[in-house]
């Protein structure tokens, strides 16, 4: 969810509503970056749990998530569920037939994303005949 079209940049909403501190660090140095160049926060229900940091590889139709970053663990079965299908939604709009997850937190995220993930692209995949 991009911050801009939800509070229309107003995030001192977001930390002031949902007890959840968050900037969009796009126009920061890198230096300066805590979360990364393009981190939005994840929504799960009424509560923000932690924050995205996808980049489309238009070339190679692959999405790189460079960060997902949860505040707590959030690893129950619903959650997760809920998430790969936001993702894969995510992925087919974008077009990308590939995920690269490079950093997530929990760290066990990681695997539980990519196994779940890439059984879903094959299946659709296989049902568009690539």
């Amino acid at each position: 969810m991009n911050t801009f079209t939800m509070l229309w940049g107003k995030t001192w909403i977001i930390s002031e509503v949902f007890d959840f501190d968050y900037a969009w660090e796009v126009y920061k140095i890198p230096e300066k970056r805590q979360y990364g160049y393009y981190v939005l926060p994840v929504l799960y229900g009424a509560r923000f749990v932690g924050r995205i940091g996808p980049k489309l590889d238009r070339e190679n139709k692959t999405m790189i998530i460079n960060s997902l970053l949860l505040e707590e663990e959030h690893l129950h079965e619903d959650f997760v569920s809920e998430l790969v299908a936001t993702l894969n939604r995510f992925l087919q709009f974008h077009d990308a037939s590939q995920v690269k997850i490079v950093t997530t937190r929990p760290k066990e995220l990681k695997e539980v994303l990519l196994k779940r993930l890439n059984e879903s692209l094959k299946e659709l995949l296989r049902k568009l005949n690539f």
